[in-house]
């Protein structure tokens, strides 16, 4: 498939590609010295990354204080990034960024499938109300089956929204918790799928229809 990209009005800018990919492609030329040309691929294969975070640590496992190095990659202009040097590149630079865990202190371990799920999820329920999109159209530009049914599409849609209710407000006793509406009801407030905000301040109870 051909996706084209474009660039997004202000309030999607989270949600662009064009933008970094631009980026990428001056750093490549200024900083990499590299002349691009079409036999290229835009995100190429790389070798000797720093081991890291490029590795899922074992429970218990501390994380490395050191800071991790990119000096001596090598980068395969000709070739495809492998799906394993985009995990072990992304996970590098979210410990880097302080994100590699959760609030628990659980550790977290991302995919490329995390943009995936996120990018159909934002389209299919967050985006501005003009810009979202039909789940037909989620479902091609995330490379679903036209034969997969519509139900199994749309609960891998919900289900982390589902999700995210239950472990927030089964939640809300935490000593810490500033209120049910400021801590458990903030962080679901589009679990009214469609609106952009909550549909009031109060403590009441959330019904989630199946």
């Amino acid at each position: 498939r051909t996706y084209s990209l474009h660039h997004l009005p202000k309030e999607e800018r989270a949600a662009e590609a064009l933008t970094y990919l631009e980026r990428w492609f001056a750093y490549a030329r200024t900083k990499l010295h590299h002349s691009w040309c079409d036999s290229d691929c835009a995100f190429p294969s790389l070798t000797k990354i720093p081991r890291g975070c490029s590795k899922k640590r074992k429970p218990g496992a501390t994380a490395s204080t050191k800071t991790t190095s990119f000096a001596n990659v090598c980068v395969k202009w000709g070739s495809p990034m492998s799906d394993t040097n985009f995990t072990q590149v992304l996970n590098i630079v979210a410990e880097a960024a302080g994100i590699s865990r959760n609030l628990l202190g659980d550790e977290i371990w991302f995919t490329s499938h995390c943009f995936r799920r996120g990018g159909a999820q934002y389209r299919f329920m967050f985006a501005p109300e003009k810009r979202r999109w039909s789940l037909k159209l989620v479902k091609w530009w995330a490379g679903w089956a036209p034969s997969e049914k519509a139900e199994t599409v749309t609960r891998y849609l919900l289900d982390d929204v589902l999700d995210r209710e239950e472990n927030q407000l089964g939640d809300s006793l935490v000593p810490d918790a500033v209120s049910c509406s400021s801590a458990s009801l903030e962080s679901i407030r589009d679990i009214e799928y469609g609106s952009s905000q909550a549909e009031t301040d109060d403590c009441e109870e959330i019904q989630v229809v199946q």
